[in-house]
């Protein structure tokens, strides 16, 4: 039932859907309502709507046939996979080269040398963002005084967290774990770019919700002057 346009579009598409899902459409109702209290109070909506549910719970109960529908039809010729014509010379061809050992054996290792080049360079990837952020938080520490904790940045897609430990003039920063922070703070890497960049601050991604924090809420406003990246 709908309160807008389009009800028997919808009907129709639901239809489709499910006979391409293998399942067997029954004949229901559908109509326009523009005000749903009209269909509480009116009898004659109460009787076509008990005649189509006895007509349902038959259908179903009894297992009644139905014609076959087009669209199980074109799912099944479309699912089926196609075969590969080959002609007599290529199919020769892919058979000696299935039964030569020294050729298989090539490709299996040409295929492993690829694997171990791919598999560089994605480690090496990872050592290069690991070394991201840290120089700009090393360079931008403005030690304040009585200020000692463990900030523990969770950035998405990042395999470590990033550790800032700050005591007083103090500060380490590096990727790793630690099992205890007073402030830890999740994000993605484009929101702490534009901290970075100052065209943001960590109160304010914080409080538009951009950023989540778990932890002493004074060390989390005191991060922005630890690191006034916006100044």
């Amino acid at each position: 039932m709908s309160t807008t346009y389009g009800e028997r579009e919808g009907k129709m598409n639901m239809t489709t859907a499910w006979e391409i899902l293998g399942g067997k459409p029954i004949s229901g109702i559908c109509g326009y309502i523009p005000d749903i209290a009209s269909l509480e109070y009116k009898e004659e909506y109460d009787r076509i709507i008990e005649k189509k549910a006895e007509n349902m719970y038959r259908s179903i109960s009894q297992k009644l046939a139905s014609f076959p529908s087009s669209n199980q039809a074109v799912k099944q010729k479309v699912s089926v996979t196609q075969n590969v014509d080959l002609t007599p010379q290529e199919t020769e061809q892919l058979s000696m080269y299935a039964a030569d050992e020294e050729y298989v054996a090539r490709q299996k290792e040409d295929i492993r040398e690829l694997t171990g080049i791919f598999h560089n360079k994605l480690e090496n990837q990872e050592v290069d963002d690991e070394n991201k952020y840290i120089d700009d938080f090393k360079k931008r520490f403005t030690p304040q005084a009585g200020i000692n904790a463990i900030y523990r940045l969770k950035i998405k897609n990042f395999k470590k967290d990033l550790i800032i430990k700050v005591s007083n003039a103090k500060l380490d920063v590096f990727y790793g774990q630690s099992e205890y922070s007073d402030v830890k703070l999740e994000m993605n890497s484009e929101i702490l770019d534009q901290i970075i960049a100052g065209e943001n601050t960590f109160q304010r991604m914080f409080m538009s919700g951009k950023m989540t924090s778990k932890g002493d809420f004074n060390l989390l406003r005191a991060l922005d002057n630890l690191f006034p990246f916006s100044v």
